[in-house]
């Protein structure tokens, strides 16, 4: 759904009004980037929790008008002296388009070309990103490769890569040949799941790494090496956590990197209670 969308706050009635060529996936962005930005609406997101804003659909579009239809909806809420929005335009873009943009040093000739590595040539997204990496940021990135910015570049080719098996995926810092040598550790030399999964850690959560070792996820490489096997378990019998996960969870949670709910989602393989035991260091005492 093309359109304009608004974060609405039940508590103080604050708004953020935002626009995307696909209002369904710019939602999710901003749900997983919940307190990861220095966005205020990310910042507020986190603050009130999610269950304390609305999500609202306020006017379906077309692209040319997008940016009319914003700043129509920024001024009726008067959201930028009474709400969350910072500028006028989505993502602090001026109301100069492109590369006359003097905030950008991306030219529309380097836009539609990493459009077209993206698309076109299947080259793997993160790849291409270290091309242009002095130039711009990586959330700017992601919104120029979705189309939700430089939306006067030909967007023809763009597709969603939210759904994307494997290095497409924009999510995912793992390469097709990383999973295939993790597979083949796990399966074919017996390495330890979690002493491989240490290798990685900084890239992938456990939950996710489980999943793609069982073939859940990343079908897309060879499965044929895998077996159905239990993933192994370190400290107490029936622990379920090791001493790197409880280190790691209680860094990102102190140094406000997630949150409990970030975690909840992440570490699947325990209950919310658990976790939350574990940063209130009512269990795993010892680390």
């Amino acid at each position: 759904m093309i359109g304009i969308y608004c974060w609405e706050n039940k508590i103080n009635g604050k708004k953020y009004i935002g626009q995307s060529v696909n209002i369904e996936r710019r939602k999710q962005q901003h749900i997983y980037g919940i307190g990861k930005y220095k966005t205020k609406i990310s910042q507020a997101l986190y603050k009130y929790g999610l269950n304390n804003f609305n999500f609202i659909v306020l006017e379906e579009t077309d692209i040319e008008h997008l940016n009319e239809k914003e700043n129509y909806w920024i001024t009726f809420y008067n959201s930028i002296n009474n709400g969350y929005n910072i500028t006028s335009m989505e993502n602090n873009e001026c109301t100069i388009i492109g590369e006359y943009n003097p905030n950008t040093s991306l030219t529309n000739t380097d836009v539609l070309e990493i459009r077209n590595r993206i698309f076109i040539n299947n080259e793997y997204i993160w790849e291409v990103y270290e091309d242009y990496s002095e130039l711009i940021g990586k959330d700017r990135f992601w919104s120029l490769v979705h189309g939700d910015s430089w939306k006067n570049v030909d967007c023809s080719m763009i597709r969603s890569l939210i759904d994307n098996e494997g290095e497409l995926n924009p999510k995912t810092q793992l390469t097709n040949k990383e999973v295939l040598n993790i597979r083949n550790k796990i399966f074919v030399n017996h390495e330890e799941t979690l002493t491989v999964y240490q290798d990685y850690k900084d890239i992938i959560s456990y939950s996710a790494f489980e999943k793609m070792v069982s073939g859940e996820t990343w079908k897309n490489v060879d499965c044929s090496m895998i077996v159905e096997r239990k993933i192994e378990r370190q400290g107490k019998p029936k622990a379920k956590l090791t001493k790197e996960i409880v280190k790691q969870i209680r860094y990102e949670y102190e140094n406000k990197l997630k949150t409990l709910n970030d975690l909840y989602k992440e570490y699947t393989m325990v209950t919310p209670k658990t976790i939350k035991r574990v940063v209130d260091y009512e269990t795993w005492k010892n680390i």
